[in-house]
């Protein structure tokens, strides 16, 4: 049988665990929903530099560039730039397609000063040669 000071003692601790746990818990989900999004688009970007890599084949570079572009922005938040290169080396029937996607984030970052702007660079190369098969 528990004394009424024991439970006097105890009323306000399920709040003060809330209070301790909830913010670490919500830091944990926000980085781990960050870290995904990331994936999503790492892996999103290389199958379509690859998709684009494959196009110069039979399309110029340019279009396959603005191609890319176009399935990558289905993705990419609205402050999230893309460039692309594809080079095509070499004549006739044997050449190769070099690739390189640059996908920059900006973030906010808090100064002692003033919130400042800083790049956070993601960068994908590839090379492929052709022709494909033997």
């Amino acid at each position: 049988m528990t004394s009424p000071t024991n439970l006097k003692a105890n009323k306000g601790q399920g709040f003060i665990e809330a209070v301790l746990v909830l913010p670490v818990a919500l830091a944990f989900i926000s980085v781990l929903i960050f870290a995904s999004y990331r994936s999503l688009v790492y892996f999103y970007a290389d199958a379509a530099l690859h998709e684009a890599m494959i196009c110069t084949d039979s399309t110029a570079a340019s279009e396959c560039e603005r191609e890319f572009e176009e399935h990558i922005r289905k993705i990419l938040l609205k402050n999230e730039t893309v460039k692309i290169n594809l080079g095509k080396y070499g004549s006739g029937k044997s050449f190769r397609v070099t690739g390189k996607a640059l996908i920059n984030v900006p973030t906010k970052r808090q100064d002692t000063t003033k919130a400042k702007f800083w790049q956070t660079k993601m960068t994908i190369q590839k090379e492929m040669k052709f022709p494909l098969k033997g």
